[in-house]
């Protein structure tokens, strides 16, 4: 009757939570993530150590920071780790920090454990153990105790000075998990560039002096020098001029370099005017004087001109030979088609010599500009001489007369020669680091001296942790009489509510006003709503004992309670007992709508509440990798085969002289279940 009425309650809060009744919002903090609803979670490898009332290892320091710090915490670890210590450590961090913990699990005995060792190393800490309807009289008197022993308790003292002992404490534990930490990073650097290192071998000839800023100034310099024979207007022009060149031949000797086509031009004209005014006929009078004057004017434009076209002076001045200086206007008609012929010849030379001018310059600009090019690359050859020769390869083939598409076949290949520069440069770069790390790591502590330096500070941790846990307890019960008195008055509906005078529900109305006096609770998970209410957030902490054994579903009301939660259990040993059959678990999930995806993530056979929790992890959950109890030829065989040989022995237990660790019994007989299907 009493199984069936927890199962009962179970059943009232997995509907409470289907409805969304009453003050059941959206749901936060463990549940939202345990559900689904919230990112992965990931428990980093930083850590500030927290007040502990026992030894603490480093893996142990890890869990408990996480369960203060992340929605949601998963530990594994074989038994003997100390997964049992690591609740005590949370409870005592928790209760430091002013918060509330729920401690739960599906069995009693594992609740009852963890209970017994926190009353024996900490035996002020006012820990209630709630259970079955049949168990609320020892509940009310459990209650009633803790509020006289607050009643009777002396103002609280001390606080302070063990404050101030446990921030001493702090630093140097602090200090082995820094230590610790720069040797994981160190070690992650390390892996990270071994696995570089091996996909990236390093050629031959690679200077030890090669840096990927070195290549990259580099390599911009060539760009850059490439960018400057990107001139398509200017290599158009080039291909032009050279054309021309070509078709119209080489100037004729003696003409000036640099001839300018216009000033020829000019010339020609002022010649062509002076002819013309040579061949009007002049007036009555003064002719002789005017023509006089019209034929200087007419040398002097041939003169100049002849300055103009050296090779051409004498034959421009040959017009004028045949002129009779009496009459010249008699011939200048003829004198003016002379020169005609000779200005023709004079432009066209202008022309090439232009050309061929313009040519010379054009080329020398582009030869200027490659040889910036082959200056850059020779930095970059200094830079990877490695990669010398195949970069100058790929410049030698640029026709200077068409740089462009060789440029940029050129760019082409010299980006691959520079990923490959950059690529070595950070290979080398990897090789420097990795000595450094290498020096680095053989300074730092590994994981065994961490933990040897923790186990030596562990006395003196204890101590002062257990001073500052008495002294936040004393403050507790003296500094809250309100929250006392609601204690005393929830102890008095329990006991009301045990002889039946009184309802859950009024039950359930007391205990967030009495969690600030009573700040930590132990049940198992189904007798949690005897006595807890349902509220979103309940306990700034829940802790799930041995939840591998445990199934998923009546862990859930348990999560909603907790603002953050600890989930702690193991995957290697038995997981939860159910009769529940295949066929049955899937005719009820079709009845609900849900599909195959959603049974394979919350199936009640397949999933315990270890095995959600850690599906909703971005890392592995933390490892208790030091084993304690068992001697090693005892736990050698598990550690080998379940747990990867990952485990560390700390045990001292020796086995009797003579006798092995483990002997095989054979034993004949028949094996049969008791009544009612027992083992």
């Amino acid at each position: 009757a009493s199984s069936t009425a927890l199962i009962l309650n179970l059943a009232r809060d997995l509907r409470e939570l289907a409805d969304g009744d009453g003050h059941l919002g959206e749901l936060t903090g463990a549940a939202s993530v345990f559900f689904g609803g919230g990112p992965p979670q990931s428990a980093s490898e930083s850590v500030d150590p927290t007040p502990t009332v026992g030894h603490s290892s480093v893996q142990q320091d890890r869990a408990v920071y996480s369960a203060m710090t992340n929605p949601l915490t998963v530990v594994t670890g074989p038994p003997g780790s100390g997964k049992s210590q690591v609740v005590l450590n949370a409870v005592a961090a928790a209760v430091y920090r002013g918060e509330t913990v729920l401690i739960a699990s599906k069995n009693n005995k594992a609740v009852d454990v963890v209970v017994e060792r926190l009353r024996v190393t900490a035996p002020l800490c006012p820990v209630v153990r709630a259970g079955a309807a049949s168990q609320r009289q020892a509940l009310a008197s459990d209650i009633d105790r803790l509020v006289g022993e607050a009643e009777r308790a002396e103002p609280a003292q001390g606080l302070v000075d063990a404050s101030d002992q446990w921030h001493r404490v702090h630093r140097q534990v602090r200090t082995v998990h820094e230590t610790r930490e720069e040797r994981l990073l160190a070690l992650s650097e390390m892996q990270s560039l071994e696995g570089r290192l091996a996909s990236t071998p390093l050629p031959e000839g690679v200077p030890d002096g090669l840096t990927e800023d070195g290549v990259d100034h580099a390599a911009a310099k060539v760009s850059a020098a490439l960018r400057g024979l990107h001139a398509p207007r200017q290599f158009q022009m080039l291909r032009e001029l050279d054309e021309r060149a070509r078709r119209d031949g080489p100037a004729p000797e003696g003409v000036p370099e640099g001839l300018d086509p216009s000033e020829v031009k000019a010339a020609c004209d002022d010649v062509g005017a002076a002819l013309r005014t040579l061949a009007r006929r002049p007036g009555l009078f003064v002719r002789r004087r005017t023509r006089q004057r019209r034929m200087s004017a007419a040398r002097s434009a041939l003169e100049r001109f002849g300055e103009r076209v050296p090779h051409l002076r004498e034959r421009g001045l040959s017009s004028l030979a045949q002129l009779d200086p009496g009459q010249p206007e008699l011939g200048a008609a003829e004198a003016h088609d002379r020169f005609d012929q000779v200005a023709a010849e004079a432009l066209d030379v202008a022309k090439r010599a232009t050309t061929r001018w313009l040519l010379d310059e054009t080329r020398a600009d582009v030869e200027e500009r490659l040889a910036c090019a082959r200056e850059a690359l020779a930095v970059f050859g200094d830079c990877a001489p490695h990669l010398r020769d195949r970069a100058e390869a790929c410049l030698a083939s640029v026709d200077p007369l068409a740089p462009a598409p060789g440029v940029h076949e050129a760019g082409t290949k010299l980006d691959a020669v520079f990923k490959e520069a950059s690529r070595d440069a950070a290979s080398v770069a990897d090789r420097k680091r990795r000595e450094t790390l290498r020096e680095r790591l053989d300074g730092l502590p590994d994981v065994h001296d961490s933990e040897d330096s923790l186990w030596a500070l562990s006395e003196q941790r204890s101590k002062a942790g257990l001073a500052l846990f008495r002294a936040k307890i004393r403050q507790m019960q003296t500094d809250r009489p309100e929250a006392w008195q609601a204690a005393g008055r929830l102890a008095s509906r329990i006991q009301a509510a045990a002889k039946g005078n009184a309802r859950v529900s009024d039950v359930h109305a007391l205990v967030p006003q009495a969690l600030t006096a009573l700040p930590v609770w132990s049940v198992t998970n189904l007798s949690a709503r005897g006595t807890l209410p349902l509220i979103d957030g309940l306990f700034d902490l829940v802790v799930i004992d041995e939840a591998s054994q445990c199934d998923a579903a009546s862990a859930m009301p348990l999560l909603v309670r907790g603002k953050r939660a600890m989930v702690i259990g193991d995957e290697h040993q038995l997981p939860h007992i159910t009769t529940l059959g295949e066929q049955r678990e899937g005719a009820i999930a079709a009845r609900c709508g849900l599909g195959a995806d959603d049974l394979a993530a919350f199936g009640y056979r397949t999933n315990s509440c270890f095995g959600v929790a850690r599906s909703r992890l971005a890392r592995p959950p933390i490892m208790l990798d030091l084993h304690f109890r068992s001697h090693p030829a005892v736990v050698e065989f598990s550690n080998r085969q379940f747990y990867a040989g990952r485990m560390t022995m700390c045990g001292t237990a020796r086995p009797p002289v003579g006798m092995s660790a483990i002997e095989w019994v054979p034993v004949s007989g028949r094996c049969e279940r008791g009544a009612g299907n027992s083992s």
